[in-house]
Parts: structure tokens; C-alpha cells; sequence
């Protein structure tokens, strides 16, 4: 070179050129590195230096058009990113981004006052685009690894007083009066009380009266698997082994 530098140049298979400058007296530098990276071509395990300098913008939009998901989840995530994602990381070249500048953007949520749960589900987008950019060879390793999220509190559940519980029950149609009843008094799940239907409940059917004994019948119950109507018979108590009987 005129500068009085070497340069190494190397091509891919696509006819994409690569060159570094080496000191006058590096001539053996330059050449190893020539050789060095015409050996990762050929084996296939060069990236490209280039597509890391792609924009944040430009890469979040290659993977937002490739993801498979549900539309409503593509709302949820669309509002995420629009809200706590690009105002943050839009210009960022891909390269650029390191493990702490993902933990000072953290930080930067946490003052704007977003909840932990927005925060987390921001998180987990960006994370997932870096991802993507490590299996695509556009970035070495991925920024986002040991960040420190604001934790999620967990609500205690609350539960209906049996006043609170009433209240509810007059202001109810007739119609939905027995449902709410089930649920209230139940702890049956939603998905199994809204697929409940007449055929599958078993009400008691009214006693028999027979040879003078009080006798319930019990629909789809054996007779010897039913309770007195005492409750439970107490279990019989195991009998004494009985001494042999002398031989005559």
C-alpha cells in the first residue's frame, strides 16, 4: 500500500471481499491472518463482520415478519415493543449492544415507572430477537444473559365473604343463581362449571322402604361400596390367632 502497509485481502464464495492492514514489518501477521480466514470459508464457520453493523430497527423487523404466533399474542407483543422496545434500541447498530447497556435499559423502565410484568414481557422480546441474531450469525453471543429483573409480587388469593357472596346471589337472575351457587360453594374451575351439564349430575333418588329396614338407593354406586346411613362402618378389628386343637 502506499502507506507503507500491508493489506490482506480475502474473498468468499460469494465474491465478497475482506481486508485488513498490517504494519510494514507484519508481513507474516498479515499472511496468517489471510490464511487463517480463508480457512473459516472454507469450512463454513466464518460470519460475516458486516452484519453485525445491521440497526436494531432492520433486524427486529426481519424477525417480527418470519414469527409464527398467535394473533392475539402478536397484539400483546406489538404493543410491548412499540411501548418499551423501540424507543430504546431502535438506531442501536446489533453490534453495539452489550450486557450492560441491557441492564441500564432495565434500570431506565424501572424510573419510567413500568410494572415488573411489562418490564419482564419487554425483556423476554428482546431476548428472543437476540437469539435469533446469534442463530443467524449476525451477532456472536447474545447481550441479554444474567439481567437482573424487578421481581413480580404474587397476590394472596381473596376470597368471597359469605355476606359478599349473598349479595351476589340476589342480584342474580334465577338462571345463573345455580351456577354462581356451585362455584361459590364448590371450588369447582370455570372451564368445569360452564361445561356441566343436567345428564351429569346425580341427585339422590327417594328411599325404599323394605321388609321393614330403611334402605336408600344410590345411582351407579354398588350396593356393597355404600355408606350406612350412620357414616362409615368402623373396621373390624383383627381377630387373636386361635391355639391349636390338642390331638385326641
Amino acid at each position: 500500500m502506499k502507506s507503507g502497509k500491508w493489506q490482506a485481502t480475502v474473498r468468499n464464495r460469494a465474491g465478497d471481499r475482506f481486508s485488513e492492514s498490517f504494519p510494514l514489518k507484519a508481513q507474516a501477521q498479515a499472511r496468517a491472518w489471510g490464511i487463517e480466514l480463508e480457512t473459516q470459508f472454507a469450512r463454513g464457520g466464518m460470519r460475516d463482520p458486516r452484519a453485525s453493523e445491521i440497526a436494531f430497527r432492520e433486524w427486529h423487523d426481519r424477525w417480527w415478519n418470519a414469527r409464527i404466533v398467535e394473533p392475539h399474542t402478536l397484539r400483546g407483543d406489538a404493543s410491548s415493543i412499540k411501548n418499551h422496545v423501540m424507543p430504546y434500541w431502535a438506531d442501536w447498530e446489533m453490534r453495539a449492544i452489550t450486557r450492560m447497556d441491557v441492564q441500564s435499559w432495565i434500570r431506565s423502565l424501572v424510573e419510567k415507572g413500568a410494572g415488573p410484568a411489562a418490564i419482564k414481557r419487554a425483556y423476554n422480546l428482546t431476548s428472543s430477537i437476540m437469539r435469533a441474531a446469534v442463530d443467524d450469525d449476525v451477532i456472536a453471543v447474545s447481550p441479554c444473559r444474567s439481567i437482573d429483573l424487578p421481581p413480580i409480587a404474587v397476590k394472596p388469593p381473596q376470597w368471597f365473604t359469605p355476606n359478599q357472596a349473598q349479595s351476589i346471589l340476589d342480584g342474580l337472575a334465577p338462571t345463573w343463581r345455580t351456577m354462581c351457587l356451585l362455584g361459590f360453594y364448590t371450588g369447582v374451575r370455570w372451564g368445569e362449571l360452564s361445561g356441566l351439564h343436567r345428564h351429569r349430575i346425580d341427585t339422590p333418588l327417594p328411599p325404599v322402604r323394605r321388609g321393614g329396614q330403611h334402605q336408600e338407593r344410590h345411582q351407579g354406586v354398588p350396593q356393597e361400596l355404600q355408606e350406612p346411613p350412620g357414616g362409615p362402618a368402623p373396621a373390624p378389628r383383627p381377630r387373636s390367632p386361635r391355639a391349636p386343637h390338642p390331638p385326641a
